[in-house]
C-alpha cells in the first residue's frame, strides 16, 4: 500500500485533476484509491472545501473513499493536531485500499519558515509527487537550479515530479534540454506537460459567478466546459455565418438584439449572457426553452462584460473539472516512459 502526498510551488497548477487523473490510472491496474485533501488556511474558522469542489471530488469515477480532515492552521500545535487527525483517519484505509492520495497545500510554512509539507508528509508516512509550473525565467537556457532547489527540501520523501505549464513553443526545449538536465541531477521525472486551453477553461457558471450576473433559465446546464466567447456586437457579417464558427460557445449580446440571439441559438450554444439588465423578448425564450440553453444577464454593457473578462479572469486557471481530469489523464498516458514512472513509485 502506497500513500502519495501531492503538493505544488504555485496555487492552481493542478493538484486535483492530477490527483483523479492518476486516480484513472492507477484503476486501470487494479488498485482502488482513497482520496484526502489537507489545505492550509490563516483563519481557521473559514472553509476551503466549497459546495463545488465538494461535488466534483464526489462525483470522480476513480475516487473510492474521500476524507476532508479538518482545516491547518499556521499554528504549529494546530498544525499537529491536525495532521495527527489526518493520519489515524488515513490509518483506517491502509487495510482496504491499495493508494491513499493526499492532496497538499501549496507550499505552506511554518513560522520559523521550515517547509510545512514535509512535516505533513512524515506524520502520513507518504512519499511526494511535486508539481511545479514552468516559469521561463527560471528555467530557460537549461538552468534546472530553481527546480533544484525548490526540490532540495523533499528529496527524502521524492516520488516524482510533474512540470505543469510549459508554453506550446517551449515543449520541445522541456522535454529534451531541461528533462535531460534534471534527469543527469537524478530528479525523477513523471511528466513534462504543456499549456492547455482546455485544462484552463471556464464552465458558465464560473463566468457567471465572477460578473454577479443571474442565471434565469436552465440553471442545471451551466457546468460545460466553454470553449470559445463570441460577441454579438461583433457580428458584422451574417449572423448564421458569424455564429457558425463555432458550434460550442457563449454569447455575449444586448438584451434587446434577436437578431444576435436567434442564430447563435440556430448554431449551437452552451449559454447566452444578455446585457442591459433585461430579456429575453418572449419568441427568444420560446427558442431558448426548446433548446435548453442556460441564459443569464448581467447590468453592465457587452463593452464592459467583454472588458472584465479581457483583464485577466480568462486567462487564469479554471476550477477543476471531470472534463479536464479525462484530458490530462490522456495527456500523462501519451507521455513518453510515464506508465514506466508510475509503475516504478508504486
Amino acid at each position: 500500500m502506497r500513500k502519495f502526498y501531492i503538493t505544488s510551488n504555485q496555487e492552481k497548477s493542478g493538484k486535483t485533476i492530477l490527483s483523479d487523473a492518476l486516480a484513472f490510472q492507477l484503476h486501470q491496474r487494479g488498485l482502488k484509491t482513497a482520496y484526502s485533501k489537507l489545505s492550509y488556511i490563516e483563519e481557521p474558522n473559514n472553509t476551503v472545501y466549497n459546495e463545488k469542489s465538494l461535488s466534483y471530488l464526489e462525483n470522480s469515477k476513480y475516487f473510492k473513499n474521500i476524507y476532508l480532515p479538518p482545516l491547518i492552521t499556521s499554528d504549529i500545535d494546530s498544525i499537529k493536531k491536525s495532521a495527527n487527525l489526518a493520519q489515524k483517519e488515513i490509518k483506517k484505509l491502509e487495510a482496504e485500499y491499495s493508494t491513499i492520495l493526499i492532496e497538499g497545500t501549496n507550499n505552506s510554512t511554518h513560522p520559523d519558515n521550515s517547509p510545512l509539507d514535509i512535516e505533513l508528509a512524515e506524520q502520513i508516512d507518504a512519499s511526494i509527487i511535486r508539481i511545479i509550473w514552468y516559469q521561463e525565467s527560471t528555467m530557460g537556457e537549461g538552468d534546472i537550479s530553481f527546480i533544484v532547489n525548490d526540490l532540495a527540501k523533499y528529496a527524502n520523501h521524492l516520488a516524482g515530479v510533474v512540470i505543469n505549464g510549459v508554453p506550446k513553443n517551449r515543449l520541445h526545449y522541456a522535454q529534451t534540454i531541461l528533462k535531460e538536465n534534471l534527469i543527469t541531477d537524478n530528479i525523477p521525472i513523471l511528466a513534462i506537460l504543456p499549456q492547455d486551453s482546455e485544462l484552463n477553461a471556464r464552465t458558465f457558471d464560473e463566468i457567471i459567478t465572477f460578473l454577479q450576473g443571474n442565471i434565469i433559465a436552465f440553471e442545471d446546464n451551466v457546468g460545460e466546459l466553454i470553449d470559445t466567447i463570441m460577441l454579438g456586437a461583433l457580428a458584422l457579417d451574417g449572423g448564421i455565418y458569424y455564429y457558425g464558427q463555432s458550434k460550442k460557445k457563449i454569447v455575449i449580446t444586448r438584451w434587446d438584439r434577436p437578431d444576435l440571439q436567434m442564430p447563435a441559438l440556430v448554431t449551437g450554444c452552451q449559454g447566452l449572457i444578455l446585457t442591459g439588465g433585461q430579456g429575453p423578448i418572449p419568441y427568444v425564450l420560446d427558442r431558448i426553452n426548446k433548446l435548453k440553453v442556460p441564459v443569464a444577464i448581467v447590468q453592465e454593457g457587452t463593452v464592459a462584460i467583454a472588458t472584465k473578462l479581457s483583464d485577466g479572469f480568462l486567462s487564469e486557471r479554471g476550477d477543476p473539472h471531470p472534463d479536464k481530469s479525462q484530458k490530462l489523464s490522456k495527456m500523462l498516458e501519451s507521455y513518453p516512459n510515464f506508465s514506466e514512472e508510475l509503475d516504478r513509485i508504486i
